[in-house]
């Protein structure tokens, strides 16, 4: 009799422990996420460009939803869905925030990312007559080690006084040589420009040399002033 009563007692702990599982059926299986990934982290972003935005949780096995949101200026852009809108000229943040799907409790935010986003605007200074001097640059142009001279339509390439566009680049061919001609106008010599570039498929503003403006003429076919940029880490 002893021996039935222990192994009826056996058999009870495990019934029990069986029937505590049974709370556990509607618990999510998926572990939370430990780190997100946004697709960008610091960009430059020129008014009316838009920039897609993609984000990745990990590790693969978290099950997630994502919410976007700013963090600072609102007015230099708006989110249509993981579009940003750039409206105008200043400077926010865009945070992502990974949300761990569970089906019992309420969801919690566990992990985020940021983007820094710099809005900036680029408009053309008075007509080239009502300036006083003109100084003439000759120059090529290579990003990452790759000539993009030839690349212009699809960048905007400018010498810039101030926050005012004094001169875009145009293309030139001569002799079989391809380059970019400002021409930048001055009130008064001794006024500089910065050349500078804006590349929309990196999303990042390039700042290059300075140049005085004195009505003179920088580079030759032989000797183009060289501008020279890299993408950011």
């Amino acid at each position: 009799m002893k021996l039935i009563r222990n192994i009826w007692l056996l058999l009870m702990v495990l019934l029990t422990s069986s029937c505590g599982e049974l709370f556990n059926l509607n618990e999510n299986e998926a572990n939370p996420p430990d780190g997100v990934v946004m697709s960008h982290h610091e960009i430059d972003v020129m008014v009316g460009d838009s920039v897609f935005f993609e984000a990745k949780a990990y590790p693969d096995t978290a099950v997630v939803s994502y919410r976007w949101s700013f963090v600072g200026d609102t007015r230099v852009g708006k989110l249509n869905g993981t579009w940003f809108h750039a409206l105008e000229s200043g400077e926010t943040y865009l945070k992502v925030e990974a949300e761990n799907i569970d089906i019992v409790n309420d969801s919690t935010y566990s992990v985020s990312d940021v983007c820094v986003i710099n809005v900036f605007d680029w408009t053309q200074g008075p007509n080239q007559s009502e300036y006083l001097y003109e100084t003439v640059v000759y120059a090529s142009l290579e990003i990452d080690d790759m000539d993009v001279t030839n690349s212009i339509d699809s960048l905007q390439v400018v010498a810039v006084v101030g926050n005012e566009v004094r001169a875009y680049a145009q293309m030139k061919e001569a002799y079989d040589v391809n380059y970019l001609q400002f021409r930048i106008g001055s009130h008064w010599p001794g006024e500089k420009a910065t050349l500078e570039c804006y590349h929309p498929g990196l999303h990042q503003r390039f700042v290059f040399q300075e140049i005085m403006l004195n009505g003179n003429t920088y580079g030759r076919l032989s000797d183009l002033v060289k501008l020279v940029g890299y993408s950011k880490d």
